[in-house]
């Protein structure tokens, strides 16, 4: 067999998912989830079609960030099922706060907490290597650096100090 000298781009990418995995292509997307009987469950996951006509999904830049969402939803759906099918079997008794949320809100609690979960998330992600950083900078340099606003040693100083700050918190969060 003769081997192609070309490279060929694929357009196919994927997401890990809980004991399986969910592969997205221009057409079509797939879920492979091992179940507890070790058998393989293939699932094709609807894909909603872009309307046609003049988008806002047509300018670069716009394109791009819905596209991010897009695949941030579509990953997110995909893992919440992966779950949904790991815990079957596992159920428990509600305590009285989950009993008391599911009669006030109803059967939406599960959507309404998992976007109260992803708003703070990206609040407390925003607070932690944004602001966090920089009122270290503040407090080192007010008390021991003494660097003169706006200078080229301040700059540098505060973008390297916040930089190492960041990478410390996030290998600190890893280990």
């Amino acid at each position: 067999m003769k081997m192609s000298k070309t490279p060929h781009k694929t357009t196919i990418g994927g997401q890990a998912l809980i004991e399986g995995i969910m592969m997205r292509g221009p057409h079509k997307t797939f879920m492979a989830l091992r179940l507890k009987d070790e058998s393989i469950e293939l699932k094709e996951v609807p894909l909603k079609k872009p309307k046609k006509g003049f988008s806002l999904t047509k300018v670069p830049f716009i394109r791009g960030v819905f596209s991010f969402i897009s695949s941030m939803t579509l990953g997110y759906k995909c893992l919440m099922y992966s779950a949904d099918k790991m815990a079957e079997g596992f159920e428990e008794e509600p305590s009285k706060f989950e009993k008391w949320l599911e009669k006030k809100l109803g059967k939406s609690i599960a959507k309404i907490a998992s976007a109260v979960a992803i708003v703070l998330g990206v609040i407390f992600a925003m607070l932690f290597f944004v602001l966090l950083p920089k009122i270290f900078f503040e407090l080192l340099n007010n008390n021991i650096l003494h660097l003169e606003d706006g200078s080229f040693a301040h700059k540098f100083t505060r973008a390297l100090f916040e930089c190492l700050i960041r990478i410390a918190m996030l290998l600190t969060y890893l280990a």
